[in-house]
This record gives C-alpha cells, sequence and structure tokens, in this order.
C-alpha cells in the first residue's frame, strides 16, 4: 500500500482546507436555520399585519415531538359501527273519556200492589229511599225504567246509563 506526502501523520494544506470548509458550511447552514436577520425582522414586522405581533418560534435542529391535537382520531384505538336507535317517539294518549262513578245504591226489595206503580227501595249508606220510575234521587240519578231484572238509572251530569240489579221483576 502507497502513502501518499502530507496524509501520513501531519496535515497538509489540502486536508485544512478541506476542513475549513465543511466547518464553514456547517456554520453556513445553522446560521440560515437560526432566522431571519435583523434587518429582515425589521422588514418582516412592517409587511406583517398589526395584529400578529408574536415572534416566530426558533428555528432548531433539535427534535421536538409533535402535540396531537384534539379531536384528532387514533388510528390504532377501538372503533364500532354501531349506531344506537333513535328514541321512542312520544305518544300523547287522550285522557279517557268521563265515566260515572258506581252506584252507590243498593236493592233492600220491591212492592208492587193491584194495578199499581212498583216501588223499590234502595239503600244508600244510613238511608233509605222509596222509589218510582221517573223519580230524581239527590239531584244525581234518575229511575227511566225496568228491564230484564235490572233496574235502569241515569247518572244525570254525564248523561250515562247504569244499571242495578233488582231480582225479580214485580
Amino acid at each position: 500500500m502507497r502513502v501518499l506526502p502530507g496524509s501520513a501523520g501531519k496535515p497538509g494544506p489540502a486536508r485544512a482546507f478541506k476542513l475549513l470548509a465543511v466547518g464553514a458550511v456547517v456554520l453556513g447552514v445553522l446560521w440560515v436555520l437560526s432566522g431571519p436577520a435583523p434587518d429582515d425582522e425589521a422588514a418582516a414586522e412592517t409587511m406583517a399585519p398589526a395584529t400578529d405581533r408574536t415572534p416566530p418560534p426558533p428555528r432548531s435542529l433539535a427534535f421536538v415531538p409533535r402535540k396531537v391535537a384534539d379531536g384528532v382520531a387514533n388510528l390504532f384505538s377501538g372503533h364500532s359501527w354501531y349506531v344506537p336507535p333513535p328514541p321512542p317517539p312520544v305518544v300523547q294518549r287522550a285522557p279517557p273519556p268521563p265515566s260515572a262513578p258506581p252506584l252507590p245504591f243498593t236493592v233492600l226489595g220491591s212492592y208492587a200492589s193491584a194495578g199499581g206503580v212498583p216501588v223499590y227501595f234502595l239503600v244508600k249508606g244510613d238511608r233509605v229511599y222509596d222509589v218510582r220510575i221517573g223519580d230524581v234521587l239527590d239531584n244525581t240519578y234518575s229511575v227511566d225504567g225496568v228491564s230484564h231484572g235490572q233496574l235502569q238509572l241515569t247518572y244525570l251530569p254525564l248523561r250515562i246509563s247504569q244499571s242495578l240489579p233488582v231480582g225479580g221483576a214485580p
């Protein structure tokens, strides 16, 4: 193997020149990456809008990890394509039609004289009523007639017909 002159122990002038050139290139790159010159900053401030006065971040060759912005999807997280069904529609129900209260009367008995109109004895609490067809009880119930062993009463406030068993027809 042949040794070139000036390359064996002592650095020659060519090698020193190459090292200086590489050093100058590295310094030039660092200077360019470090930011604009002071004159360029003044020109940049005059051209920038008046509302934006924040200085640009310094440039460096150091590794700066990027921050993930909020709302960016993680590509490796679990994902489901399930979409819940919409809630059932709210059904507005109509109020129930008014109804008559249960009959407060019980039949005690009946009496019919020969050729006369039958009389029915009704009990409400501790009170006994003797009623005939066409009578009105407490301005609430009217006695309408008898059919098939049932005394027909009408609840007057709502005009609802009700029946009360009387046993046998007299």
